[in-house]
């Protein structure tokens, strides 16, 4: 399946390319008609590539052959088809003249588009903020506006047809301006859209309108989140759990890619890119930030002086990206349960362990455990190996030396078992091999299906926070201002319907690939009767299901030395890199064997994920209110040592007093005091120096 889609993504460039190239050749020897077809066949393909396929428009340009090359290129061709049977001089005068005017036109064009997408582009990106305020004008329709659809298609190819097909110069100049007064016309459209916007959405107004409601809304937490478009499952895996506490809260998004890609959520969202502009807004308000990733741009919200921090992550797991030392910086760093206080002991990288606490992984409260199955069920085994890392060091995936040997496997057993496939959504994007195994894996799936003749429909997600937002960025920010948004809560419960639904419709023995986007994880959990995974945090998130599991050795330890180094495979079956651990992993599946390390589970399970008994939720709820007093207690500290004047006053009275007002026994011994002074001077200092 990967396959053709790949194949199906250079197709439109090809012809692009091809296309525009063949244009110029059919011209230089004649061909009107091949020519013609070359024109048309090119023009047509520009849509897809432009519009679907950024990143080969990307490459186009940056090798020369941008869109506006191309153009060129193709006039070129006409200009000289234009020559072709000894046609009078003035087509070819008509052809270059009217060509000439109509591209002067298109790249007027092109500046207003790119000053009309700047201005309609708020600097703050919000949903659920009301923008009424700024009297936000609708957009002008992006087939008019955009320079790469159906209209710049309709603009460019009537001249390039005309040239090609015909000698008159009456024809081609009547073309020619009906073409030109279409661009003329766009260009207005755009002039009169980007005149009537102004700068309303630029710093001047939108810092103000968003600094207002953050004063009217108060949010005690924010949810900080970096990363692009494939970063975004870090902060949606959060937004659920964010939405159940009792303090108010909002989520920093720090790339638009990111915001594309959100799933629902009643929660108000900032997506605020650059640092200057979250930097200007006053956080009086906010306790804590919770940080999902170790990225550079937490640093703009770790400054404030007023928040706590807590490190919350994107999944629990052996990885050394789970111990990273960047953690140290946080106020507190949140983990599942005893294995991850061990992981930070073990890698020695300054975190303290106050530091530490456990929360346990409240995302898992929703999966179900371990249930009977209904008659003529077939055994299915869930495969999700992770992928390569950003590095050597954090290389943990299976994919490539042990997925095949799983596939094989599982197509050879004796009885029936299904396979369902999920690979990690970044898989291949540092080693090529590894997307090249994926494709391999996905492929023999669907010939295995083919071959049996099971067919799978096509699989429809519910859709996420832009899926039902129409126009350009403007048009969203003010429409998700003005109507109720569905919670992450009742989005999650809809997509698990969803999910289930989909399940059911597919044959019972039938494989499938699991595509990024697609059925979420957790589905796939409640639908496996195993697990075979990698080093990662779907091992201890597995984990609550109380189902067999096995991780995968890709690397040259021995398996006594492999669970030393990676505990949370302890409780499971370790397959090697000959593949041994598959067949013993596929008899407990599928009934075989009997399930003899059930007991282990359950103990690994408090050991991994915190053995509390209280839901994982309520465990974050009081972590947040825990370290919202913590910070309150410190902004005590800190304002009993300003004076109404803004100066400090460093007397040990003061500090005293301080210490009194926090309601934490007064200090007496004289270097301590002095030590704790010089501390709240440099904090101070430093808030000061933010402040500029």
């Amino acid at each position: 399946m990967r396959r053709s889609l790949a194949a199906g993504r250079l197709a439109a460039p090809a012809v692009v390319v091809f296309g525009t190239a063949g244009s110029l050749v059919f011209a230089a020897l004649g061909f009107r008609v091949a020519c013609a077809l070359a024109l048309v066949a090119a023009v047509l393909a520009e849509v897809p590539v432009e519009r679907q396929q950024r990143e080969i428009a990307d490459r186009l340009r940056r090798i020369g052959l941008g869109l506006s090359v191309r153009t060129a290129l193709r006039f070129a061709a006409a200009v000289v088809i234009s020559r072709a049977d000894f046609s009078p001089p003035a087509a070819t005068t008509a052809v270059a003249l009217s060509g000439t005017i109509l591209m002067g036109v298109i790249a007027l064009n092109t500046v207003l588009r790119v000053r009309l997408r700047r201005r309609r582009t708020p600097v703050i990106e919000t949903r659920g903020v009301d923008l009424d305020a700024l009297r936000i004008p609708k957009g002008p329709p992006e087939a008019l506006v955009s320079g790469s659809g159906w209209f710049r298609s309709a603009l460019e190819l009537p001249l390039l047809l005309s040239a090609a097909l015909s000698s008159d110069p009456t024809v081609i100049w009547l073309v020619a301006s009906l073409g030109t007064l279409a661009a003329l016309l766009s260009t207005e459209i755009m002039a009169s859209a980007s005149r009537r916007i102004g700068e309303r959405l630029g710093p001047e107004c939108m810092l103000p309108l968003v600094q207002g409601f953050l004063d009217d809304y108060r949010p005690e937490v924010v949810l900080h989140s970096s990363g692009g478009a494939a970063s975004a499952y870090q902060v949606n895996m959060w937004l659920s759990t964010i939405e159940r506490l009792p303090q108010r809260a909002v989520v920093v998004l720090r790339e638009r890619s990111a915001l594309r890609e959100l799933g629902q959520t009643a929660l108000p969202i900032l997506c605020a890119p650059t640092a200057t502009h979250l930097m200007a807004l006053d956080l009086a308000d906010v306790r804590v930030g919770l940080f999902t990733a170790n990225v550079g741009k937490n640093i703009h919200l770790l400054r404030e002086p007023r928040l706590m921090s807590a490190f919350i992550g994107h999944g629990d797991s052996d990885k050394n990206a789970s111990s990273n030392p960047v953690s140290r910086s946080f106020d507190e760093i949140w983990v599942a349960g005893e294995a991850g206080r061990e992981r930070y002991r073990r890698a020695q990288v300054g975190v303290r362990d106050d530091q530490l606490v456990h929360v346990g992984r409240p995302q898992l409260d929703a999966v179900q455990h371990r249930r009977p199955r209904p008659e003529g069920w077939v055994p299915t085994i869930l495969y999700a190996p992770t992928w390569e890392g950003w590095d050597s060091e954090q290389q943990y995936s299976s994919l490539q030396s042990i997925g095949p040997q799983i596939v094989r496997a599982v197509f050879d057993h004796p009885t029936p078992v299904r396979l369902i496939y999920k690979p990690h959504p970044f898989t291949g994007a540092r080693d090529p091999q590894m997307e090249r195994a994926h494709r391999l894996i996905s492929r023999e799936i669907e010939v295995a299906n083919a071959r049996r003749g099971k067919v799978l429909g096509q699989y429809r997600r519910a859709g996420g926070t832009e899926a039902t937002l129409s126009g350009d960025p403007a048009d969203q920010a003010a429409e998700s201002g003005a109507r109720p948004r569905t919670s992450a809560v009742e989005a999650e419960q809809l997509q698990h319907a969803t999910d289930l639904e989909y399940f059911r419709t597919l044959p019972p023995d039938a494989h499938l690939v699991v595509e990024p986007g697609s059925l979420g994880l957790f589905s796939c959990f409640d639908e496996a009767d195993a697990l075979i995974t990698d080093v990662s945090s779907v091992v201890s998130d597995f984990m609550v299901s109380g189902k067999p599991y096995a991780v995968c050795n890709p690397s040259d330890l021995d398996t006594a030395e492999f669970v030393r180094m990676f505990p949370s495979a302890a409780a499971g079956t370790v397959i090697t890199q000959e593949g041994d651990g598959i067949a013993d992993l596929l008899a407990v599946a599928s009934g075989a064997a009997p399930d003899s390390q059930e007991g282990i589970r359950k103990r690994q399970a408090g050991y991994l994920l915190g053995d509390d008994p209280r839901p994982a939720t309520v465990r974050f709820e009081v972590a947040v209110e825990s370290l919202i007093r913590r910070a309150n207690e410190r902004n005590d500290r800190r304002g009993a040592v300003v004076t109404a004047s803004g100066e400090l006053d460093l007397s040990e009275e003061a500090y005293a007093d301080s210490m009194e007002a926090a309601g934490e026994e007064g200090v007496t011994d004289g270097e301590s005091v002095a030590g704790d002074r010089e501390s709240i001077r440099e904090g101070v200092g430093h808030s000061d120096g933010a402040a500029d």
